[in-house]
């Protein structure tokens, strides 16, 4: 999870003045084509503007201007070996739930969990649709915490795994539905290189 640790994290660096200052090393998107992982991966960056992105070695992320003082928002993929003999669609979702942070290990921190995991073969043998969702208590105020991703494993590479997500941080009520649509569209895009075929 250190990845998703990472997203979190970019919220304290950006302003709470509502001026947003993009992290060091991001520079702004301009450039939609479609991004290859060296696994063979394809995905295309999120849609809409004002997107900066960032190489991290294994991985590439993703950060949206926006108000902070109401939404932050975040998508990234990465490429991930595990030790884990996959051996079966069930035993591939047990490992996702069981990869994925539990929330309900810090109830200081967190409320009010709610997670969902379902199989998903539409574009590879073994792949896992995931949606988290908390409330994060900071003093007296909280915010609500989505995460929402599609992780797969490589059709023939079977100890790397390819995880492509969005995690948004905003205040009760508000509807952002049009900017996590952008973050969804790059969700939605991942594909494998055609060469690659699913045993």
């Amino acid at each position: 999870m250190r990845i998703l640790f990472i997203l979190l994290s970019l919220i304290s660096i950006v302003s709470c003045d509502n001026k947003f200052t993009p992290p060091d090393g991001y520079i702004e998107l301009k450039d939609n084509s479609p991004r290859i992982s060296t696994l063979g991966a394809i995905f295309s960056p999120p849609s809409g503007n004002k997107w900066f992105e960032k190489y991290n070695g294994e991985s590439i992320v993703f950060v949206k201007q926006t108000d902070p003082d109401k939404i932050s928002l975040s998508a990234a993929a990465f490429e991930k070996e595990i030790k884990e003999k996959i051996t079966s669609k069930e035993n591939f979702l047990n490992f996702v739930k069981s990869y994925k942070y539990d929330f309900t290990k810090n109830t200081n921190r967190y409320k009010n969990p709610a997670s969902s995991f379902i199989i998903d073969s539409s574009i590879a043998a073994y792949c896992v649709t995931y949606k988290q969702k908390v409330d994060v208590v900071n003093d007296d105020t909280y915010k609500v915490l989505t995460i929402k991703g599609l992780i797969c494993l490589h059709p023939v590479k079977r100890n790397y795994i390819i995880d492509v997500y969005y995690t948004s941080r905003a205040i009760p009520g508000l509807d952002h539905t049009i900017l996590t649509q952008e973050a969804e569209d790059f969700i939605n895009s991942l594909n494998f290189d055609a060469n690659l075929k699913n045993e």
